[in-house]
């Protein structure tokens, strides 16, 4: 009996053992073995899966373990790409990345963004790195031996094809900042750049408005560009303008998906750009405009100031998609085409609310006040002091072509209704022929 409980024993302590080696040693593992590893394939990634050289911009990450009490010290991760899953020094570098000294027991997330590097022949690799590449850090020689991982769930493809990509935001912009849908003028502008190695063949460019800074097909489309085949090493500028397509009203950010069809052959198609980290309102209001030239006009074409009776008139016309506030609109004489309030001042109309798609008539009429002679044009400003809530203000401004000659008559002496000059050749002729008759008698 007792030798059995002996023996029964003894399997318990033996047992107990081996949890203790399993639980406490392996979690403190590298006290005594000192070792860096992949924390495996659910904590690596790269993008895209395929890359033209000198042109895609690439990313790569994966997880490295330190199994030790002390910290690991600095090291290199090298990025590597291979014809097979064996990977060597002897591999093309992508790039290296330094690691700063990881905790004992602690992991480090290493990841490189950048332009994948010319030299690489096109081919089919897998990704993979070499931790501590200059074997700064002392690890245990079987440590060493599992230092080269590889990307077990795809492979990347480099390829000598065209790369499209956006310029950048100092390219690219839009006016106006705010639209009234359907009604607004608006441009939108962006500089797309290949830069592969190959020419890109004609493509079409997507101008989007998202509600959040991520573009893509599923935003509201403002319009569609095509773009010609652009030369590797080359750029274009794309741009469109025209009126402001229907949307709910709201803020959106513009941007846009080049290459929207997929016409071309890239490394990478994650081809969008956005204008600004500024967003664009849409919005429910009234626009005044002028009618146009054809529903302006004036009395006269010349003026004597203070003296001459003197009318304008124009047609303004609501286009928003709400009725109008009242407002006033100024008339002035400008010595140019930008009519200012700093112009000379002629009077102005009260402008009564006005609905959406209608227009009203709006008339100056009075004696022409004194100003400055010389040739003027005649304007008016729409809603001069901005009394109502417009979806457009830089349309109020407005001008007739025809010009207006304001001068003050030559002031005259002698006898009403006739010339100095005739006076004296009159005087002359009398004095010759008083002399003559005078002759004559002698």
């Amino acid at each position: 009996m007792n030798k059995n409980k002996k023996y029964l024993m003894t399997i318990f302590l033996l047992f107990t053992l081996s949890l203790i080696n399993i639980i406490v040693i392996r979690s403190v593992r590298g006290n005594p073995d000192p070792d860096l590893v992949d924390r495996g394939p659910i904590y690596s990634s790269f993008s895209p899966l395929k890359v033209v050289p000198g042109g895609t911009n690439m990313s790569i990450r994966c997880d490295i373990q330190w199994w030790s009490l002390a910290p690991s010290g600095d090291f290199n991760v090298s990025f590597r790409a291979s014809l097979n899953t064996f990977i060597t020094i002897f591999d093309p570098e992508i790039a290296k990345v330094l690691v700063p000294s990881i905790a004992g027991g602690a992991y480090a997330v290493v990841s490189w963004t950048g332009t994948f590097p010319n030299g690489i022949p096109n081919n089919t690799y897998y990704v993979g790195w070499i931790i501590d590449i200059d074997n700064d850090v002392g690890e245990d020689v079987p440590g060493e031996a599992n230092n080269a991982v590889y990307e077990t769930s795809y492979q990347l493809e480099v390829v000598k094809e065209a790369e499209l990509y956006d310029r950048g935001l100092s390219y690219s912009g839009f006016t106006p900042t705010e639209v009234i849908p359907s009604v607004t003028q608006f441009n939108i502008w962006c500089d797309i750049e290949n830069v592969g190695l190959a020419p890109s063949g004609s493509f079409n460019v997507s101008f989007r408005a998202s509600y959040n800074p991520i573009i893509s097909v599923s935003d509201y489309e403002i319009a569609k560009v095509t773009v010609p085949s652009i030369m590797n090493g080359s750029y274009v500028d794309v741009n469109w303008t025209g009126i402001f397509p229907y949307m709910p009203f709201d803020w959106y950010f513009i941007g846009w998906v080049i290459d929207v069809d997929n016409d071309v052959d890239e490394g990478d198609e994650n081809d969008v750009g956005m204008a600004t980290f500024y967003p664009l309102e849409v919005v429910n209001k009234s626009d005044l405009k002028d009618r146009g030239p054809s529903y302006s006009g004036m009395t006269e074409t010349t003026v004597e100031p203070g003296v001459t009776a003197f009318s304008v008139f124009t047609d303004i016309e609501n286009i928003g998609l709400k009725t109008s506030e009242a407002c006033n609109v100024s008339f002035y004489a400008s010595l140019d085409t930008n009519i200012t309030t700093s112009d000379y001042y002629l009077g102005y109309d009260a402008l009564l609310p006005l609905l959406n798609g209608t227009y009203l008539d709006a008339t100056w009429a009075g004696i022409f006040p004194n100003i400055t002679e010389g040739v003027y044009y005649i304007g008016w400003i729409i809603d001069v002091n901005d009394d109502v809530d417009e979806g457009h203000e830089g349309n109020n401004q407005a001008y007739i072509l025809t010009q207006l000659i304001v001068k003050t008559p030559t002031v005259s002496g002698g006898i009403p209704g006739y010339e100095p000059l005739l006076i004296i050749s009159m005087a002359s002729i009398v004095s010759v022929v008083y002399i003559l008759n005078k002759r004559k008698k002698k």
